[in-house]
């Protein structure tokens, strides 16, 4: 049964009018393991891969975006998944994670918003504890209850917006899901 994958590189080693054994040759693997992998019996990983887009000349993610889905339900539940930072210590980075470490490489434009998402998690999560920390030291060391309660308000207000902006984002999936707005700080 053929893949997305195996048709794409079918396709591209037609369109340059090569043989299988000419591909197989360029590319510097066995000429059984290209059938295979056109056959959609096996499935190209790492070097195997990166040689056959070489050969091809061609982008990697040209041929890898052939074997991605495009499926706006995974997408839309790494998104709401940061809403669990309520009920879970940490849920708003153990949850996406875990989408994202098991479904990037099969679902379309999951990488990106895994790594967007998981970056601005990483931030807030930061930010929020050191702030909650300068809070519980001002008010309960220092006895600065002025100031302790502003840092309170701005800590309900980081989590009030870390709940309605993964709303907003899920539900402006459908429009454009290769676009994304988060911070540019990058952790992963």
């Amino acid at each position: 049964m053929q893949t997305a994958l195996s048709q794409k590189i079918a396709a591209l080693r037609q369109a340059k009018g090569w043989s299988q054994e000419l591909l197989a040759e360029n590319a510097g693997i066995n000429l059984r393991t290209l059938q295979r992998i056109e056959n959609g019996h096996s499935s190209p990983r790492g070097d195997t891969l990166r040689r056959l887009s070489k050969s091809l000349e061609t982008e990697l993610e040209v041929l890898f975006d052939a074997s991605l889905t495009h499926d706006l339900g995974t997408l839309r539940l790494l998104h709401l998944s940061v809403l669990s930072f309520p009920l879970v210590p940490l849920g708003n980075l153990i949850f996406p994670a875990i989408i994202w470490l098991t479904r990037r490489d099969k679902v379309k434009y999951l990488y990106e918003h895994g790594q967007n998402v998981l970056n601005a998690q990483l931030i807030v999560t930061l930010f929020w504890n050191g702030l909650l920390a300068a809070t519980l030291y001002l008010r309960y060391v220092v006895a600065e209850t002025t100031y302790s309660r502003y840092l309170l308000l701005f800590l309900f207000a980081i989590g009030l917006t870390n709940m309605v902006y993964p709303l907003l984002v899920s539900w402006m999936l459908p429009r454009k899901p290769q676009r994304l707005f988060y911070p540019k700080i990058r952790f992963l």
